[in-house]
């Protein structure tokens, strides 16, 4: 996946490696209307895919672009700094998101994550054929989206609190650069308030009106933004796992503990028992197929047209008397390995054990 800081960490932090996603082709997005697997609901545009979101970047982050003298990465630290240019945007935290795109991304992101050029990354390059120029320094969103996930719903969630324990992760590593580098706890809590705040707060109204008063953010490093920058990736770049726990502590040791828990959800299948009705809505794909959408509009299941009838039989009873009697009522041979991807996807699910008062 192509980042040298998470990858080193997590292969101490988890207990077995991360899942692959072959169906999240970002290279020849299969989200794409050109692609041969894409026609099955929503799209993106080739030319914004997925990237239709301005990541926040940790202060170590901003510094591992600026250090990063690998072939391909002038034109990643070249929209890194036509971003710092933005100088409320730059604190010692990190880059934060301009809050008007904020706003916008959250006001529309529902139909326009992927399809509007309005909300399409600063990072992203066009003219390359949509390859991220800051990748292997991306952040915690941007390293665990998949917009398709081999286990569907069990997958995602996965991928979901992984994102969170990453992202508190950052969150964390950013305040110890600061403070270790002088940045005053006083600036250090105005950072925290200016970060991702909307633009219809008093906050980011001030945000945006690059009112901020980076003097006081700054204190003695104004001036010397990319040299703190780096500082702090140099700080971080040779933190080993066991430190990166230390300086972090009890919250991300939380949800490190759940990520570990749903980790072993994705890898080991739990014997098939007692499988019910989930969520799902049915949309039609042609005369003889039907589109399951379940946990996401981006990986819908396709279905034979007949299969929603079939589902009412799965009650809850053991799965083998419910296989049964889809035989012997439908003449239908439903196969575990089916009932086993729509348990997956969230169509079926485990019938919960009753709690004894």
């Amino acid at each position: 996946m192509g980042h040298p800081l998470y990858e080193k960490w997590l292969a101490k932090a988890l207990p077995r490696a991360l899942p692959s996603e072959p169906f999240a082709t970002c290279d020849n997005c299969t989200m794409c209307v050109n692609h041969a697997s894409s026609p099955t609901g929503v799209t993106f545009r080739p030319d914004t895919k997925c990237c239709s979101f301005s990541p926040r970047l940790p202060n170590y982050a901003v510094g591992g672009i600026l250090l990063d003298d690998a072939p391909g990465t002038d034109e990643g630290r070249r929209t890194l700094r036509q971003r710092l240019t933005q100088t409320s945007l730059s604190t010692p935290l990190g880059l934060c998101v301009d809050p008007i795109i904020g706003s916008l991304y959250q006001a529309g992101s529902q139909e326009a994550f992927g399809r509007s050029e309005a909300l399409r990354c600063p990072h992203y390059s066009v003219s390359d054929g949509g390859k991220c120029t800051i990748w292997r320094h991306r952040n915690a969103v941007c390293y665990t989206w998949f917009c398709k996930h081999e286990r569907g719903k069990i997958s995602h969630q996965f991928w979901g609190t992984l994102r969170d324990f990453v992202t508190a992760i950052e969150d964390q590593l950013s305040i110890w650069c600061a403070l270790s580098l002088g940045v005053l706890e006083s600036s250090i809590v105005r950072c925290l308030a200016l970060r991702n705040e909307a633009l219809g707060t008093q906050v980011g109204r001030t945000l945006a009106s690059s009112a901020v008063d980076t003097g006081f953010l700054w204190g003695s490093w104004i001036g010397k933004e990319e040299e703190f920058y780096s500082k702090c990736a140099k700080l971080v770049q040779p933190l080993a796992w066991d430190e990166v726990s230390d300086i972090c502590g009890p919250v991300v040791m939380a949800y490190l503990g759940a990520a570990r828990a749903e980790l072993e959800m994705v890898a080991v299948r739990a014997p098939i028992q007692h499988p019910t009705l989930g969520g799902y809505r049915v949309e039609r794909h042609s005369t003889k197929e039907l589109r399951l959408s379940t946990y996401s509009p981006y990986n819908p299941l396709i279905v034979p047209a007949e299969l929603p009838y079939l589902l009412q039989y799965f009650d809850g009873s053991p799965v083998d008397e419910t296989l049964a009697r889809i035989k012997e009522e439908q003449d239908v041979d439903f196969g575990l390995e089916l009932v086993q991807r729509l348990l997956d996807f969230g169509v079926l699910e485990e019938r919960k054990a009753s709690i004894m008062a």
